[in-house]
């Protein structure tokens, strides 16, 4: 829970888990997003080879797991699937 975090003792668990997602998040090495944000990718039950348009693209967290959810993508291909972000 974020506001356990926030309130966490300085050496307890909660401000070292604090401390490491301010520090990925400062080095671009974590996105953070609420639960709500996740839902659209895992509701729509995205597959590889579909085409999918994102209204409401910005900041791109959605797009991204829409993205993953097509599939791995080998070098040199489009993966068979497309997703067209608008913000």
């Amino acid at each position: 829970d974020k506001h356990e975090l926030r309130a966490g003792v300085a050496g307890s668990e909660q401000a070292e888990v604090r401390e490491w997602l301010v520090r990925g998040t400062d080095r671009g090495l974590l996105v953070r997003q609420e639960v709500a944000s996740m839902l659209p990718a895992c509701l729509l039950n995205v597959q590889p080879g579909e085409r999918v348009l994102d209204m409401c693209a910005a900041p791109g967290s959605k797009t991204t797991q829409l993205i993953e959810r097509l599939g791995p993508q080998l070098p040199g291909t489009c993966g068979g699937g497309v997703v067209v972000a608008n913000d």
